[in-house]
C-alpha cells in the first residue's frame, strides 16, 4: 500500500473533507495577495472617495474598510479551513499508524513459529519500532503538503491573471528547479535505504550487547573484537548512510529554498527587458513569488521526510509478506476425550534461505500416554528440540500424522488441539502477569504453589499480576511452573526445566511436580540430561542425528540405563578430580 492510498482507505470521508477544506485554505491563501494589492494600488482620483471609506473600529481608524473586512474575513477563514484540515488528518493519520502496528501485532501472533524464528525477533522489533514512527512523522507531514500545493496553484493562477507570459517563464523555472532537486534527492533515497537496511543488523547487534554481557565480560579480546567489528561496524555504517543522505537533502533543501529567489532575480533584472510588463504587474509578480517562496520550501523540505516514510511502508509491506498467517481454523472447540498422542511417520524439515534442505527429524512413531511420563534424551542437535516443538503443535509436520485419541490434527483444529497443551521451553518467555483471567478463583491454589516453590518470600500476586519478576533464573522457571500448575492442561511439556534448579528444587520437581501430574492424569514429557533421575519416566524416547533409535519402556532396563549412566558419570568426576 502507498501512504496515501493507506490514508484514503483508513478514514476516505475525512481524507476528502479534509482535501476539500485544505484547497479553500490554499485558494483564500491565494486571494490574500490581490486583496492587498487593490488595497495599497489606489490612483488619485480615488483618494477622496477612499478617505471617506475610512472609519473607526477599536479606536483605530481603517482606510478602506471595506476591503479590510474582506482581508481580516479571508484571514479568519483560512485559520479555521486550515486547522481544520491539519487536525483531520492528524487524526487520520495517527489512526493509521495505530492500525499498521495492530496489524503487526496481529500478524505476529497468526505466524507460523518456524517462520517467526527464520526472520529473527530484531528485524521484526525494528519495524515495529522504527518504522512505525516513521510513517507516523511522514503522514503527519501530509496536510502542509496539501494546503501548500494548492496554495502554489492559487498563486500560480493568480500569476496567470497578472501576465500570460511571466506566467509560463515561472512555470518552466519551476520545473527545472523541481527536476534538479529531485536528482540528488534520488541519490539521497539510496542512502536512506541503506541506512534503513544496516538498522536491522544494529539491532541483533545491540540484543547481543544486552544478551551476551556475561560471555563478553570474560573474555576481553572477543569483547573488544564484538564491539569494533559487529556493534561498532553497524552503528557507523548506519551513521555513515544517514550523515551522507541528510547531507545531499540539506543542500538539495536549500538549494530548493531559493528557487523561488531566482526566479525573482530573473524576473526583475532580465525577463522584464524582453518582455514588456507594467511596473503595477511587476509589483504584483514580485509580491506573488515572495509569497510563494515560502509554500514551495516547505512542500519540498519535506519531500524527503516522505520518501523516508515511503520506504519504510514498504519495509512494512515486506514483512507483511514474509509472514503470512497460518491457514488454519481460528474457531476454538473442546476435543472429543482423549487417552493418548500417536505420532505416526511424522518428518519435518527444516528449509534453508536459499531454498536447500536442511536439518531433518524423522520419520517417527511412538505414543505418549495420559497418566504417564515420558523423557526425551539425546546429546545436541540430536532433533530433540525440535521433536518437543512438533509436540506441541508449534511446528506442524511435513509427513506423517499426529493424533490425540482418534482426532487427526489439521488445520480444522489445530488451534483446539493446541489448547490442551502447556510447555515450558528453555528459552520461555516470562509474562508479569497472569493471561487467563481465572486467578479470583484460584487464590488458595496460588498460595499453596508459591509456598512449594520456595517464592512465598520473593513474590506475591495481586489482581493477578506478579509483584516482581526480578529474580534469579532458577526462580523465574519456578513461577512459570506455577502458572503452568493453575493452567491445568491435559498435556504438560518440560524442556530442561530443571537445569537452573538447586539440587532441592531439581529433586522436587522430578519426584514430585512429575508424580503429582502423573497422578492427576496428565500426558506428560521433559527433555532433560539428568540421568539419575531417568528411573521416573514411564518411556524414554532416544533421539540421535533426528532419528527416534530407541524407546525404552521396561522399567528395569531404564533403572539400568539410570545406574550405567550414573557410574559413568560418577568415574568422570572422580578422574577430573584426580
Amino acid at each position: 500500500m502507498k501512504l496515501f492510498d493507506a490514508f484514503s482507505k483508513q478514514a476516505p470521508n475525512k481524507v476528502l473533507l479534509s482535501i476539500v477544506l485544505g484547497a479553500l485554505s490554499g485558494i483564500s491563501y491565494a486571494v490574500l495577495i490581490p486583496i492587498v494589492l487593490s488595497a495599497i494600488t489606489v490612483d488619485s482620483s480615488t483618494i477622496v472617495e477612499s478617505e471617506l471609506s475610512v472609519r473607526t473600529v477599536l479606536s483605530f481608524e481603517v482606510l478602506n474598510y471595506k476591503m479590510a473586512a474582506l482581508f481580516m474575513f479571508v484571514c479568519i477563514f483560512i485559520l479555521v479551513t486550515r486547522t481544520l484540515s491539519q487536525v483531520i488528518l492528524t487524526r487520520v493519520s495517527i489512526d493509521l499508524t495505530t492500525k499498521v502496528r495492530i496489524q503487526l501485532y496481529e500478524r505476529i501472533m497468526a505466524a507460523p513459529i518456524d517462520v517467526l524464528e527464520r526472520m529473527g525477533s530484531s528485524k521484526l522489533i525494528a519495524t515495529i519500532t522504527t518504522d512505525v514512527a516513521r510513517i507516523v512523522m511522514g503522514a503527519r507531514l501530509i496536510p502542509d503538503v496539501l494546503i501548500n500545493s494548492v496554495t502554489i496553484i492559487g498563486l500560480l493562477g493568480f500569476l496567470l491573471y497578472l501576465n500570460y507570459n511571466v506566467f509560463w517563464f515561472v512555470i518552466g523555472a519551476l520545473l527545472f528547479g523541481i527536476v534538479t532537486y529531485q536528482l540528488p534527492i534520488m541519490v539521497s533515497n539510496w542512502y536512506f535505504e541503506h541506512s534503513r537496511k544496516k538498522v536491522d543488523e544494529l539491532q541483533e547487534s545491540i540484543r547481543g550487547l544486552i544478551y551476551g554481557a556475561k560471555e563478553l565480560k570474560l573474555n576481553d579480546v572477543k569483547s573488544k573484537v564484538y564491539v569494533k567489528d559487529v556493534l561498532m561496524n553497524n552503528e557507523f555504517a548506519v551513521r555513515k548512510a544517514d550523515k551522507t543522505g541528510n547531507t545531499i537533502v540539506r543542500t538539495a533543501a536549500n538549494y530548493g529554498d531559493m528557487i523561488s529567489f531566482f526566479v525573482i532575480g530573473i524576473v526583475t533584472f532580465i525577463f522584464v527587458n524582453y518582455e514588456s510588463i507594467s511596473n503595477e504587474q511587476l509589483v504584483g509578480v514580485v509580491m506573488a513569488l515572495l509569497y510563494i517562496t515560502g509554500p514551495v520550501s516547505i512542500v519540498i523540505n519535506t519531500i524527503p521526510q516522505l520518501v523516508i516514510a515511503r520506504i519504510s511502508l514498504n519495509k512494512v509491506n515486506r514483512i507483511f509478506a514474509e509472514i503470512p498467517p497460518e491457514e488454519i481454523n481460528q474457531e476454538v472447540t473442546k476435543l472429543e476425550p482423549w487417552n493418548r498422542i500417536l505420532f505416526s511417520d511424522v518428518c519435518y524439515k527444516y528449509n534453508l534461505e536459499d531454498g536447500a534442505p536442511g536439518f531433518k527429524v524423522g520419520p517417527v512413531n511412538f505414543t505418549i500416554e495420559k497418566g504417564s511420563i515420558a523423557f526425551i534424551v539425546g546429546g545436541n542437535g540430536s532433533g530433540k528440540s525440535t521433536l518437543s516443538k512438533m509436540l506441541s503443535l508449534h511446528h506442524l509436520p511435513d509427513e506423517g500424522q499426529i493424533k490425540y485419541g482418534e482426532t487427526v490434527v489439521d488445520d480444522s483444529n489445530l488451534k483446539s488441539c493446541r489448547q490442551v497443551i502447556s510447555s515450558i521451553y528453555s528459552d520461555y518467555y516470562l509474562f508479569d502477569r497472569l493471561l487467563d483471567g481465572s486467578h479470583e478463583e484460584q487464590k488458595e491454589d496460588m498460595h499453596r504453589y508459591l509456598r512449594e516453590l520456595g517464592l512465598d518470600t520473593k513474590v506475591s500476586i495481586v489482581d493477578g499480576k506478579f509483584s516482581t519478576i526480578k529474580l534469579s533464573d532458577g526462580q523465574k522457571r519456578r513461577l512459570a511452573l506455577l502458572v503452568a500448575f493453575l493452567e491445568d492442561k491435559e498435556f504438560y511439556l518440560f524442556d530442561e526445566w530443571a537445569a537452573d534448579q538447586d539440587p532441592i528444587f531439581k529433586e522436587f520437581f522430578y519426584n514430585n511436580v512429575l508424580a503429582q501430574l502423573k497422578n492427576k492424569g496428565k500426558a506428560v514429557v521433559v527433555i532433560s540430561h539428568d540421568d539419575r533421575y531417568f528411573n521416573v519416566a514411564d518411556k524414554i524416547l532416544v533421539m540421535e542425528n533426528g532419528q527416534l533409535i530407541d524407546c525404552i519402556i521396561d522399567k528395569e532396563l531404564i533403572a539400568q540405563r539410570t545406574l550405567s549412566r550414573t557410574v559413568v558419570s560418577s568415574k568422570i568426576r572422580q578422574q577430573e578430580a584426580v
